[in-house]
């Protein structure tokens, strides 16, 4: 039987300094958080987008929880942010009901949030002197949402206190 350490645990198992054993901040003692928004399927048109959280740069994504009492039908949405509209979650359809399913993409878990995106105001546009936030939008891709129905979309991250 072989074990093998993991890098983290391989810099702790390596210390020879004494007992101090430490790690990158990045590596532990992050809290994780989230970010809830609830609401009923809106009536979107094509490019419309839906601010539905607003994560602090230096977090590290971790998961986009999506459940809905109703099927979006063959409407779909990606969620993103300025820099790419499909950074979190790939277009597509969900219509899973009444399932909580995580939609973020496996290349974006454990990943930090580095650059600010918008920062919503009125026009949309990372405010001046206030590029400390990411907000995550739901944009719509095709506007054939199902009417009627509540969707809850969990944002949840690990805040290092960056």
């Amino acid at each position: 039987m072989t074990v093998t350490s993991s890098p983290n645990v391989s810099k702790l198992v390596g210390n020879t300094a004494g007992n101090v054993q430490t790690l990158p901040d990045q590596a532990v003692g992050g809290k994780e958080r989230c970010w809830i928004e609830r609401q009923g399927i809106p009536n979107l048109l094509v490019g419309d987008m839906l601010c539905i959280a607003r994560i602090q740069c230096g977090s590290y994504m971790a998961a986009i929880e999506i459940t809905s009492d109703t099927s979006f039908g063959n409407g779909q949405f990606c969620i993103g942010d300025r820099n790419n509209a499909s950074r979190f979650v790939a277009a597509g359809t969900f219509t899973s009901t009444d399932t909580p399913t995580d939609k973020l993409r496996a290349s974006a878990k454990g990943v930090a949030i580095a650059t600010p995106g918008w920062d919503q105001g009125a026009t949309g546009t990372v405010a001046s002197g206030n590029n400390l936030y990411d907000d995550i939008m739901l944009i719509c891709v095709t506007s054939s949402f199902s009417a009627g129905g509540t969707f809850t979309v969990i944002t949840k991250y690990i805040d290092y206190g960056a």
